[in-house]
Parts: structure tokens; sequence; C-alpha cells
């Protein structure tokens, strides 16, 4: 299903404008809360770079959660657990990534959902040439489980881009 770029607007628009809209009114927080949420969004965003670096497309999908929605680069929206894992299984058997991480440039937590913003880093390399690192960034809506895990609610990022 081939969606436009004002369709995603429209689709996380309201959760990002009622997690703004919590945050403006002085929604209370307590900081133990919000340490324990990024600590949790880390170590999923962790599992998430490990499982890339393997070509892991199933413990990839594991870190969101079943009616996720991914907007890479280009703007084409996939929707779906079983999607998303289609979309991160490996394409380019001459193709390898080595090295993969993400850094939280700005977290803001309410309740049980987080909105992050960072940039991620790639080493990547194919087959018979040098490795070439590249960057970018990255919008994630986090959700809260029942089990106190974090998963990837919406997961969106840019295009390379040259360094800063």
């Amino acid at each position: 299903m081939q969606f436009r770029a004002w369709d995603v607007v429209r689709l996380c628009l309201p959760t990002i404008a009622a997690l703004l809209c919590l945050t403006s009114m002085g929604y209370a927080q307590d900081e133990v809360d919000s340490t324990a949420a990024a600590e949790g969004i880390a170590r999923s965003a962790e599992a998430f770079s490990r499982a890339l670096e393997r070509g892991d497309a199933e413990a990839m999908a594991a870190q969101y959660v079943d009616d996720a929605v991914l907007v890479p680069p280009g703007g084409r929206m996939i929707a779906g657990r079983d999607s998303i894992r289609a979309f991160w299984a490996p394409r380019n058997p001459d193709f390898r990534t080595l090295a993969h991480s993400l850094t939280t440039d700005r977290l803001e937590v309410v309740g049980d959902a987080a909105v992050e913003v960072g940039t991620w880093r790639q080493e990547g390399q194919v087959s018979g040439q040098q490795p070439r690192e590249s960057a970018g960034r990255y919008l994630v809506v986090w959700r809260r489980q029942q089990d106190g895990a974090w998963k990837m609610q919406f997961d969106s990022w840019t295009a390379p881009f040259a360094e800063d």
C-alpha cells in the first residue's frame, strides 16, 4: 500500500500532539520513572542495533509493537510487524552492516509513551569494497508494554547526510 507524506503526518500527528499537550500542561513525572524509561529504551535500541548487525530481521521486528508504522527515507509507509520484518530482511547478499548505533539527542517521556529524536550511525561494507560510514537522524515514538519493555510504535529516519 502506497501512502503520501501527508498520510503519514495525518497518522502520526495525533499521537505526537497528545504527547506534547500532556507535556505542556505540566504533567508531573517522577524523575526515577524517566530514568527507568530512558534505560529501557536504550536496551531496546541496543537490541535493535545488534540484530541489524547480525542481519536478524526477526529480532529487529521484535522491537516493534504489532501495529507499528515504519516510515523509511522516501516516505513509503510500512505498517504492521510482519511487513516490518519483511522490510528488514536482508535484500542484498553482498552488503553487510558492520556496526550500528543510535544516540539519543532528546527524549520526552509521558506516562507509557516516549518521543525520541536522535542520530543513527552505521558502518557498512559491500563485498570487495572498503567499509563506509554513514549517519542520519531518526524520530521514534516508543510505547511501554505491560511487561515494562519499550517497543517502537512509530519509526522514521532520514537518508544518510554529510557530517555536520
